[in-house]
């Protein structure tokens, strides 16, 4: 089974859209407004794809897709929406956007995860970006937050593997950890009583955390070889710990 289109609107509460589609060259289309719904779908095959949109509170985003070449994107707008992407294969590439107060992205790439691609950005306050890279190489984690109290996450273990993360607002946190070789992690803050924190584990590295404003905390470990670390602070009552093996 391949080359198949499906479209679903709905509208109202407590409403749920279930795909399963197995092959190539698959799309999915799902809209839904109103709160307290769910998107249920399941991918299997190579180049397939899916729009999800979801307008409203309490909703939440389901997807899976295992296979080469797949994509998702997911936009949600609202309040204490969650949006959970699990990529297994070649060539990933998951996009997420949220608008809001008190939302989640997470992302998942497991498995032997070649090629994957992740971004994440949110507009609002007290929401949570995570990102986990296991098990694979050559995979890109993207991440950006715009508001207050907000906090990222982005876990990687492999080789060639990068991840950034920006944030813009006060009270936010950044945290990243890479194992393997040719990493390269990137944290920039903007405004006010910042966490920030990178590790890294493997040979060839780079380590950035450039940070503007006040009260800021900066860590960088490094465990490995041919290692690099940069820290940027602007403001008063920063702590920079920087620690090289």
């Amino acid at each position: 089974m391949a080359q198949n289109e499906l479209t679903i609107e709905q509208v109202g509460t407590q409403l749920v859209a279930e795909v399963n589609q197995v092959g190539h060259d698959n799309l999915t289309e799902i809209s839904q407004r109103g709160t307290t719904q769910m998107v249920q779908v399941m991918q299997s095959g190579s180049d397939n794809g899916n729009y999800l949109d979801q307008e409203g509170a309490a909703n939440v985003i389901n997807l899976e897709q295992a296979g080469t070449g797949n994509y998702s994107m997911q936009f949600q707008g609202g309040e204490f929406n969650t949006a959970s992407i699990q990529q297994i294969g070649i060539d990933g590439y998951v996009y997420i956007e949220q608008f809001g107060t008190s939302n989640i992205a997470q992302a998942f790439q497991l498995g032997n995860t070649i090629g994957g691609s992740l971004e994440q950005f949110q507009w609002g306050d007290f929401n949570v970006a995570r990102v986990d890279q296991i098990a694979g190489m050559n995979n890109v984690a993207w991440q950006a937050q715009y508001g207050d109290g907000n906090v990222a996450e982005a876990l990687q273990m492999g080789n060639s593997m990068w991840a950034v993360s920006y944030q813009e607002g006060s009270l936010n946190a950044t945290a990243i950890v890479q194992y393997g070789t040719n990493n390269y992690a990137e944290t920039e803050q903007y405004g006010t009583m910042n966490l920030n924190s990178i590790v890294q584990g493997g040979s060839g590295n780079l380590g950035y955390i450039g940070q503007w404003g006040n009260n800021n905390v900066a860590a960088i470990l490094q465990n490995g070889n041919n290692r690099n670390a940069v820290v940027t602070q602007v403001g008063s009552f920063n702590a920079i710990i920087v620690n090289q093996k």
